[in-house]
């Protein structure tokens, strides 16, 4: 009985401690060593710690969810804010044309500006021949000549035509050009009813130059400078001191200055407007008839306003030039003579006046190929020089030391036609060369020119 007892208390005191573990408010109790036994009892086994389990970390609260509308119930909309302006690419053309000041600086410093000045310029035919000449004279001994020459001028042409190797965009750039002009108007001297060999002359001229921008790019001035070399008038050269026709005509021609101004831009393209000066810094030509020297002045200023325009298509393939000008001269030429069997000077016996002149050049090119570093394109272009009014006659007459000496400056009024064509190739560091020729289509003043031409934007 007593052994009973003792096991019942054993089971209740372990169940005891087992529910004092279990209860979350009780304090923690050492764990003893060894039960102790009751008296006179057997000894209890040890009991193993109780090991509590590990906090868990704060559980994190979902954010409370909007409550639901009914069905039944309307929803009010919520206010949409605007959306953000899309962020426009930058444009490298404009869409129209504009005079703007603000418009043409855009242009000036856009990625546009860039492209046209790599555009080929025009093509153009460069000057027109001095006036007919017609004289008659006695040489001496019976030798009487008669004959219809050019009047020699500057460096073989006169007059600058300003859409020759140009475009409407001021730019920087140096240039060369070389003007090959094949049997520049007509020679024909007779000596005594005995023909000379009637023939034309021809005319090699150099033109160097450069163009310079200023005004931020807007605006330009250039600088063109003329060499001529002329195959001269010489008829008869074994005959006697006065029984010969011969002609100079001085090697630097008359020094050009053109300025340039935009006046408006547009889609891949550019207006401009300026003035052109020709000033007479050639020298005199001399055309010697038998015992006659005549002397054409070179003293003339000459003004020539203009407008220009120059575009590229959209597909940046095909490109246009056009160049209208007016040339008007500011005074008359005056024409000398002396008589070389007579002691007397030279006297000046009339004035030349050149006409008013109209220059149109129309030009239109298309790129052929292209690479990394060369891009090839062909040009094309017509030229019109037409004579606003007719120039007047000059008429010298006089006894000469063999009998009477005349000369006659043939006035005219005309209107040429011309056509060119050409190839112009460029490299990526800015240099190009082109070479082209050019061929009349109404009155003549040459049979076929050839051009070369070389030059670099900077």
């Amino acid at each position: 009985m007593l052994r009973l007892l003792l096991g019942m208390g054993w089971i209740c005191a372990m169940l005891a401690g087992v529910c004092a573990a279990q209860t979350p408010n009780a304090q923690p109790t050492p764990t003893p060593s060894a039960p102790a036994a009751p008296a006179g009892g057997t000894p209890l086994a040890p009991q193993p710690p109780i090991v509590r389990p590990a906090p868990q970390p704060p559980s994190v609260r979902p954010a409370p969810r909007p409550p639901v509308a009914s069905p039944a119930t309307p929803v009010a909309p919520v206010p949409q804010q605007p959306a953000p302006a899309p962020v426009q690419p930058v444009s490298t053309s404009t869409s129209a044309s504009s005079t703007s000041a603000d418009a043409i600086a855009e242009f000036l410093s856009s990625p546009v500006r860039r492209y046209v000045d790599r555009m080929p310029e025009m093509l153009g035919d460069f000057g027109v021949p001095g006036p007919l000449f017609v004289f008659d004279d006695d040489g001496g001994i019976g030798s009487s000549m008669t004959g219809v020459v050019n009047a020699p001028v500057a460096s073989g042409m006169q007059r600058v035509r300003i859409g020759d190797f140009n475009q409407a965009l001021p730019r920087d750039r140096i240039f060369a050009s070389y003007h090959h002009f094949h049997n520049v108007g007509p020679v024909a001297v007779e000596m005594a009813d005995v023909s000379s060999s009637a023939r034309s002359f021809s005319v090699n001229r150099w033109v160097v130059g450069a163009e310079s921008t200023f005004e931020d790019g807007r605006s330009s001035i250039e600088a063109r400078l003329p060499l001529g070399f002329v195959d001269g008038v010489d008829a008869f050269p074994g005959a006697s001191s006065f029984g010969r026709v011969s002609s100079h005509q001085p090697l630097v021609g008359n020094l050009s200055l053109i300025l340039k101004r935009i006046g408006a831009v547009g889609d891949l393209g550019v207006l401009s407007y300026g003035l052109g000066l020709e000033l007479p810094t050639g020298g005199d030509g001399r055309l010697r008839t038998g015992t006659s020297v005549y002397e054409f002045g070179n003293d003339v200023v000459h003004l020539s306003p203009f407008v220009a325009v120059s575009k590229f298509h959209q597909d940046r393939v095909w490109f246009g030039h056009g160049f209208f000008q007016v040339d008007v001269p500011l005074g008359s030429e005056p024409l000398a003579v002396a008589d070389l069997a007579l002691p007397a000077p030279s006297a000046v016996f009339g004035h030349y006046t050149d006409p008013v002149r109209l220059l149109a050049d129309l030009g239109i090119g298309r790129q052929l190929a292209t690479n990394r570093d060369w891009t090839l394109s062909a040009l094309g272009g017509l030229h019109l020089a037409s004579d606003l009014a007719s120039s007047p006659t000059v008429i010298s007459s006089r006894a000469g030391a063999f009998g009477p000496v005349s000369g006659v400056v043939v006035g005219r009024q005309a209107t040429s036609l011309n056509s060119s064509f050409g190839f112009h190739l460029r490299h990526r560091n800015n240099w190009y060369a082109r070479c082209a020729t050019s061929l009349p289509l109404s009155h003549r003043y040459f049979d076929s020119e050839l051009i070369f031409q070389l030059g670099r934007n900077y």
